[in-house]
């Protein structure tokens, strides 16, 4: 039964990561949709013809909250893969019967 609540838990961390990991994603995302505008404008910074407007907007916002995203997503994945081979080894157990419970 204890190793129930740590894997609960490890579902919880998993979940909230890749939430975050969407919402850093998103805002990143936006702020390079509006500075794009500026550097479209009459007047603006220019931008790099090889990237273009969005990609120069998205290299002058940064990309580290591109690589932060990216690290939430894949660590988020692994916990929750691992959460699911740990319920499928459970549930293996319990049907074959070798898994002593615990009280």
């Amino acid at each position: 039964m204890h190793d129930e609540g740590i894997e609960r838990k490890n579902t919880n961390i998993g979940l909230v990561l890749l939430l975050s990991s969407a919402i850093i994603f998103g805002s990143a995302i936006i702020s390079a949709s509006i500075y794009s505008l500026t550097l479209g404008s009459v007047g603006g910074p220019g931008w790099n013809s090889n990237y273009g407007i969005f990609g120069t907007a998205l290299l002058k916002v940064g990309t580290l909250p591109l690589i932060i995203s990216l690290l939430l997503v894949i660590t988020a994945i692994i916990l929750i893969v691992k959460e699911i081979e740990n319920f499928k080894d459970n549930e293996m157990q319990s049907r074959t019967g070798a898994g002593a419970k615990c009280s």
